[in-house]
């Protein structure tokens, strides 16, 4: 028997014939433990459990804690949600799409949708457009230091302390290092991060009157952000998508790029990013930074743990729409009451996101792990797969007569190098209790090359542990 490498990110490239991997709905891991059986396993991206709808049909923008209660905005409206998942309108927008910057001082909670800026004050439920004659416009907002900041073209404002109702004309500062204006603002480690469309400078508090921060000095950023909802914090640093569509990480006063250039290529491809939308997660060890694109309907995600990329994708849930590979339903994210929280993208709902729930909601999951080519490299000769197994946990079949109780896979085989693809040949991963099923393919035949593809449907639990083969004519 030869181990076959699993596939290990989403990398296919700009041609097939240099990699074909694909890894939707799964992300692999690295297990660094003594008497590990396998290095390397795929485990699959969580699943997501309907928790409350406060408004249907509409986009889920953004969400938010403060204290013990959860604030969502759902279309127009803000929610307060608490930890009975029930929802209560706080307050309406003028806009019912699109990004929104969340921040809060511990009693005020703001809203910036890109045009006006919003205030709720918590202990008395007071919703407010502000209405600040000298509030210069809210393209972004953050919070640092006790003051609220906003954003229009190339100049920041501040807010009074502790108030984000009251703004004073003189409380301004302009990021001008270079022509582009700012498309967000945001706080991270003590510094205000001004992000142009081509260049980023860091601000610190001085101290000094009026606007109060500066920009740190020789500190400047040859690099943009694509759109205000293309950062994210975290490990205790920024990540974003550039104007040139690469993912960078901020490391002190420099970024460097954790985009691979098939995922560069990919990024390259879609139709539109400026209305792209990010947020991270942890969970076993793994910060999963996520950037989903709406026009393009495509969900990328980086595992900061491993530096390795993966997508993920949903079932379509409108009526006559057959699309099997949309983006993840999920599109801005807060952890809550120890879960982690997700709104829909289009539907309203609001979701617990687990490793222990195996559906999106209703709709089944569907995982594709498309492996590395096999050929003999040095030869060129034909190899022959006598046999191809691929290691499940087995035996996790569900309890009663629903999909799952004997959950199958299928394997689709391609001799072009993953150009086309084969016929399904489907076989199960073992009952409940029944530890001894192996997922096993005979007599695949012989080409110069074969690139394997497997796809998991049914809502159990999903990891490949490995994959073994007898093939013969690899040269290793």
């Amino acid at each position: 028997m030869t181990d076959i490498p699993l596939p290990t990110g989403a990398y296919e490239h700009r041609s097939k014939n240099i990699n074909a991997q694909r890894l939707q709905n799964w992300y692999a891991i690295i297990d660094q433990g003594e008497g590990s059986k396998k290095k390397i396993s795929l485990i699959g991206t969580p699943g997501l459990t309907s928790k409350v709808t406060p408004v249907a049909d509409v986009e889920v923008r953004g969400a938010y804690v403060v204290g013990s209660l959860l604030y969502m905005v759902c279309g127009s409206k803000l929610y307060e949600i608490d930890s009975s998942f029930s929802a209560t309108a706080r307050g309406t927008l003028a806009s019912s799409t699109g990004h929104v910057c969340m921040d809060d001082d511990g009693t005020y909670l703001t809203i910036s949708d890109g045009t006006a800026l919003y205030s709720y004050k918590t202990d008395t439920q007071a919703f407010t457009t502000v209405s600040d004659l000298d509030l210069i416009g809210a393209s972004s907002s953050t919070f640092q230091d006790g003051f609220f900041f906003v954003h229009n073209g190339q100049t920041m404002q501040k807010s009074t302390v502790n108030n984000p109702t009251a703004w004073s004309a003189l409380d301004i500062g302009v990021e001008s290092g270079q022509s582009d204006d700012l498309v967000r603002i945001i706080s991270n480690n003590r510094n205000i991060w001004a992000m142009g469309a081509k260049t980023t400078a860091p601000w610190y508090n001085t101290g000094a009157s009026g606007f109060g921060f500066s920009r740190l000095p020789g500190k400047f950023i040859e690099t943009g952000l694509a759109g205000v909802g293309g950062v994210v914090r975290a490990l205790d640093t920024l990540f974003w998508l550039t104007d040139d569509r690469e993912v960078v990480i901020l490391e002190g006063m420099s970024v460097r790029p954790v985009s691979t250039p098939a995922i560069h290529y990919q990024l390259g491809q879609l139709e539109s990013v400026s209305d792209v939308r990010s947020y991270s997660y942890s969970e076993e060890g793994n910060t999963m930074i996520v950037f989903t694109f709406p026009t393009a309907n495509k969900t990328f995600v980086l595992n900061a743990s491993t530096t390795r990329w993966h997508t993920m994708a949903s079932w379509a849930t409108t009526a006559g729409d057959t699309t099997l590979n949309n983006r993840h339903r999920g599109v801005c994210y807060t952890k809550f009451n120890g879960a982690h929280i997700v709104g829909d993208h289009s539907t309203g709902e609001i979701y617990a996101m687990s490793s222990d729930v195996y559906m999106d909601g209703s709709n089944l999951v569907r995982r594709i792990a498309g492996f590395p080519t096999l050929q003999n490299t040095d030869s060129r000769k034909d190899i022959q797969i006598f046999n191809f197994i691929v290691d499940f946990e087995p035996g996790v079949g569900l309890d009663g007569g629903a999909q799952g109780w004997n959950p199958q896979v299928f394997l689709r085989m391609s001799y072009d190098h993953g150009h086309t693809y084969g016929y399904e040949m489907w076989r199960g991963i073992g009952e409940i209790g029944k530890r001894d099923t192996e997922a096993r393919w005979n007599k695949l035949g012989s080409a110069p090359s074969f690139t394997p593809e497997v796809v998991m449907t049914d809502p159990v639990k999903p990891v490949i542990v490995g994959a073994y083969g007898d093939v013969r004519g690899l040269n290793r």
